[in-house]
Formats: C-alpha cells, structure tokens, sequence
C-alpha cells in the first residue's frame, strides 16, 4: 500500500512540477524579448 500512494505521489509531482515549468516559459521569453527590445534601441541611438 505505501508503494502504491509513493508511487501516485511521486506522478503528481511530476505532473505538477512539469506543468509549472510549461507556464514559465512564456514569462521567459518574454522577458528575453523586452532585453533585446532595448538592446536594439540603444544600438540605434548609439549610431
């Protein structure tokens, strides 16, 4: 019995855990975006 509930714990985990990354990676780009936004404009200005 313990095996078992280890066993759907773990599952949950992995699942919560993967999940919780897949909704962080659209914060990531975008804040990957908004650095070269302003990479790009101080570029322009510099020339």
């Amino acid at each position: 019995m313990q095996a078992i509930v280890e066993t759907l714990f773990d599952a949950v985990y992995l699942i919560s855990v993967i999940a919780i990354g897949m909704l962080m990676i659209p914060k990531t780009c975008a804040c990957v975006w908004t650095v070269l936004i302003g990479w790009f404009a101080m570029k322009k200005e510099v020339k």
